[in-house]
This record gives C-alpha cells, sequence and structure tokens, in this order.
C-alpha cells in the first residue's frame, strides 16, 4: 500500500487548510483509523505535485513556528 502522504503528493501529510489552498490543494482524503479500539479520522490535503506540497509546509513551518 502507497503511504498517503506519496499517494496525496503532500510530503508533509499536511491537513486542508490556507496554506494548503495557497499552494494548490483543491481536495483531501479522508484517513479512518483505529487506536486502543476507537476509530478515528484524519485529512490530509491533496496537492498536483510534490513541490507544491512541499512549498506548502515551507510555508506552514514559516509562518507558524518560527
Amino acid at each position: 500500500m502507497i503511504p498517503a502522504s506519496i499517494r496525496n503528493n503532500n510530503p508533509g501529510a499536511q491537513e486542508p487548510g490556507p496554506s494548503s489552498r495557497k499552494f494548490g490543494a483543491t481536495s483531501y482524503e479522508v484517513l479512518r483509523w483505529t487506536y486502543q479500539g476507537k476509530t478515528a479520522i484524519n485529512k490530509i490535503a491533496t496537492f498536483p505535485t510534490s513541490e507544491h506540497g512541499a512549498a506548502a509546509m515551507f510555508d506552514l513551518l514559516y509562518r507558524s513556528y518560527t
């Protein structure tokens, strides 16, 4: 199985948000998984290319963590 970050051209596994939209994400994939018997749901943004995904990740890191 191909990891979600590769399937969605999203090397940072970023959720949909302002940075992802700014760099071309127009959709997302819903990830369902189980942890300690409980179902959890996460979203991962889908980018047209991995370069777009990397740019969004760097933008998020710059704006939120510097």
